[in-house]
């Protein structure tokens, strides 16, 4: 079989004023009733590429768990906000259908 791949080192998190930056766009989308969609297509200009990079790497799931310490209340903290958060990531990360990258 092929050789395995050493281990990537440890994906550094990103700076903690752009991850304020991506979970306050993220929240006003779930607040304003956004689709992912239309969210993913804009997000890819306002959110940080450090913080793109780092959900690219590690999964939305354990940015919102480790990284981004959402604060009680915060939408993304329910299950609506999951559900949005991972199509939305999914979106930036498999690109969008039928437009140029």
């Amino acid at each position: 079989g092929a050789p395995l791949e050493p281990a990537a080192p440890p994906m550094r998190a990103p700076a903690p004023a752009d991850v304020r930056i991506a979970v306050q766009f993220m929240e006003g989308a779930i607040n304003n009733n956004t689709s992912p969609e239309a969210f993913g297509a804009t997000a890819k200009s306002l959110i940080p590429g450090d913080i793109l990079n780092y959900i690219r790497h590690v999964g939305i799931d354990e940015f919102l768990n480790k990284v981004a310490k959402l604060e009680t209340g915060s939408p993304l903290t329910t299950q609506r906000g999951r559900t949005f958060a991972r199509a939305v990531a999914k979106f930036l990360l498999e690109g969008s259908t039928g437009e140029p990258g």
